[in-house]
């Protein structure tokens, strides 16, 4: 049995699977955050997260609303409230933070993950030579760089950044550099 964006399932009933969709996600903060855990780890979540995340949960959801509220202007003022909430990383924040439209130092924010990160060390696209230098380790103050680079791609395709995000996720770790 399967339910999506229009459909709910009967009392007692246990889906076989969940479809989410952004506008079914949005309104709620609470329901966000888990509807986002959701659908970013649908294998499940390493270690405590949850369980640490739960720890936090006020705090995280005051943070996503002053974000949703925006702009984020200082993005590393911004981002420190982040580290004492334990089982929230880059790339969960990145993903609330890209679902809300939250702008990050005038971009919209887009998810930063470890195989964006991949691809952008791999050096196989010229135009992320910017980001050569991004690692887990400073990934989270280079993010305004990434968001930069990303949109300035995306405008000079005229495609939207979020399709140069899903195109590298998806494409970036399988395709060679030009000559190899």
């Amino acid at each position: 049995m399967t339910f999506g964006c229009d459909q709910a399932p009967l009392r007692g009933q246990q889906p076989e699977s969940l479809r989410l969709c952004r506008r079914m996600v949005t309104s709620d903060l609470a329901q966000f955050v888990m509807a986002t855990i959701l659908w970013g780890y649908p294998g499940g979540i390493r270690g405590n997260n949850v369980a640490n995340l739960i720890d936090h949960f006020d705090g995280l959801t005051q943070l996503l609303s002053g974000a949703r509220a925006g702009p984020v202007d200082d993005w590393h003022e911004h981002y420190a409230k982040v580290g004492p909430i334990t089982g929230i990383g880059l790339s969960t924040y990145t993903k609330f933070l890209h679902f809300l439209s939250v702008e990050v130092q005038g971009h919209t924010a887009l998810i930063l993950d470890d195989r964006i990160i991949q691809v952008a060390n791999r050096g196989t696209f010229a135009e992320l030579a910017p980001l050569e230098d991004l690692s887990s380790y400073p990934a989270p103050r280079l993010y305004p760089r990434y968001l930069q680079c990303m949109h300035d791609i995306a405008a000079h395709l005229s495609v939207s950044a979020e399709q140069i995000e899903f195109f590298l996720f998806e494409f970036g770790l399988d395709l060679k550099a030009p000559g190899t």
